[in-house]
């Protein structure tokens, strides 16, 4: 058995030719609508790497994040941004961030940095907009 994964549309990435993609079954996944069971084992994996055993983050931490995320996917789902920002890796170190900083980072401010200024230019103040709208914190 072979298996091979590539991000479709994802921003650095290419296509696969034909030659190879005609010699190969292809399965698509959509974006998860959830993502909180990803964000607690990533923040906490991230964590733990750094010696950060123990911080906890409050559950409104994690459901704002789920929440940006959302307002994203529907954003990509309706053509109006590009899936760059749906990155669970930028999430997981932001609430990571948030959390080694003992309540100096915002997660506005982290979400900003580990996610939004990763997506293309052109898309971030749009992005920025959905951020203010979503998250408090």
């Amino acid at each position: 058995v072979l298996l091979g994964t590539q991000n479709a549309e994802y921003v650095g990435t290419e296509s696969q030719n034909e030659a190879t993609m005609s010699r190969f079954g292809c399965i698509e996944f959509e974006q998860p609508k959830t993502i909180v069971k990803q964000l607690l084992a990533g923040t906490e994996a991230e964590l733990n790497r750094h010696g950060g055993i123990g911080i906890k983050l409050k559950p409104e931490y994690y459901q704002q994040a789920q929440a940006f995320y959302t307002k994203c996917r529907d954003s990509v789902h309706n053509g109006l941004i590009t899936n760059s920002s749906l990155n669970i890796r930028g999430y997981i170190r932001a609430l990571a961030e948030v959390s080694e900083s003992y309540g100096f980072a915002s997660l506005k401010e982290q979400i900003t940095v580990q996610v939004i200024n990763t997506c293309p230019n052109e898309e971030r103040s749009s992005l920025k907009g959905i951020l203010t709208q979503v998250v408090t914190i």
